[in-house]
């Protein structure tokens, strides 16, 4: 298309130009067409300018040769033809000119996509094994236990989250009130299966990340209808796969009983390295000038002794029961802690 129209600016030039040349050739007596039919020829002076304009009309050429030196001695004719050529050029060069481009606009689409839940993820229950000390224990039994939420109108109690137990037969203890027992459960399943059981896991993570001497806040984290007494000789112990604090206790029901052989036991408390799993482990523990069981004094701690002499009382227990020597309790404190410690979760 550029190149088109300046070929018609060239016409319109060379046009003009011709019709000038007429004038001039008419004003001097000379036929336009003698000019034309001349042949060609060099110009007598080199120094003599001489212009060559072709251009195309009705398939024929013309061809103004010579008589540009001639026109060129008139000023006005010369300036005219350089005013011409000035604009052409102009034009040339803005019709040759790249055009520039407009930006293409950019629109911005938004996807909105629907969030896909991710999956629940599954627990992997891990293995647990140990080594159980000659004396202490015949063997070993493992199992692993699908929950049971308890009905609607039953007690809360009732019901326990899914977890792996191991029981012990020919334990060193016989006639308790708890049996001998250690069970694997899901910290998530603790969390959610009721307050109690969540307090208690959170009571243990706080335990286990201060290491106060007297961890208050640690209690049985599957006991759900007695309360904790009593906590003699705190000790923190790591086993295969996590930590944890074990102590001697012992739990109380409804009314109060003497603190005695039948109920006492030995208690760890221990989470797994990942924090996925709470182990709690149960041993029944006997302790020297204690009764047998808490049917002798019932009724004087239940309705002769006061408040204040029943925490005098307690606090007796706590004296004589945690300065005394681990081995003098039975089983012997040190060898239900290897126990501990022989614990590999995973």
């Amino acid at each position: 298309v550029a190149y088109c129209d300046t070929m018609v600016s060239v016409c319109s030039l060379v046009r003009a130009i011709f019709y000038y040349l007429s004038f001039e050739l008419s004003t001097k007596h000379i036929a336009l067409s003698t000019i034309l039919a001349e042949p060609l020829r060099p110009l007598k002076r080199r120094s003599q300018p001489a212009l060559c304009v072709t251009a195309v009309r009705g398939g024929e050429f013309y061809h103004l040769i010579w008589y540009t030196a001639y026109m060129l001695k008139r000023p006005i004719f010369a300036l005219g033809l350089c005013a011409c050529v000035a604009v052409l050029l102009s034009s040339c060069d803005e019709e040759m000119a790249t055009p520039t481009v407009a930006p293409v606009p950019v629109i911005a689409i938004t996807l909105f996509n629907t969030p896909v839940p991710a999956p629940a993820s599954t627990l992997v229950w891990p293995s647990v094994s140990l080594s159980v000390l000659p004396g202490l224990a015949s063997g070993s039994n493992q199992q692993h236990l699908s929950a049971q939420t308890a009905p609607a109108d039953a007690p809360f109690w009732i019901g326990h989250p899914e977890h792996t137990l191991i029981t012990f037969s020919g334990y060193a203890r016989t006639a308790t009130l708890h049996a001998p027992s250690i069970k694997l459960y899901a910290v998530r399943d603790l969390l959610a299966f009721n307050d109690l059981t969540r307090m208690r896991v959170e009571g243990l993570r706080a335990a286990l990340s201060e290491r106060p001497t007297q961890p208050r806040g640690v209690v049985v984290a599957d006991i759900y209808r007695e309360a904790q007494m009593l906590q003699i000789q705190p000790k923190y112990l790591d086993f295969q796969g996590g930590s944890g604090v074990r102590y001697i206790t012992q739990y109380v029901g409804d009314s109060p009983v003497p603190i005695n052989n039948r109920e006492l036991f030995y208690t760890f408390q221990g989470l797994s390295g990942d924090g996925q799993f709470l182990i709690s482990v149960i041993l029944p523990i006997a302790a020297p000038g204690l009764p047998d069981d808490g049917s002798i004094g019932v009724a004087q701690l239940g309705g002769a002794l006061s408040a204040p002499e029943f925490q005098n009382y307690m606090k007796q227990i706590d004296s004589t029961l945690g300065t005394l020597p681990a081995e003098q309790f039975s089983p012997g404190l040190g060898g239900l802690d290897q126990l501990i410690s022989s614990l590999k979760i995973g």
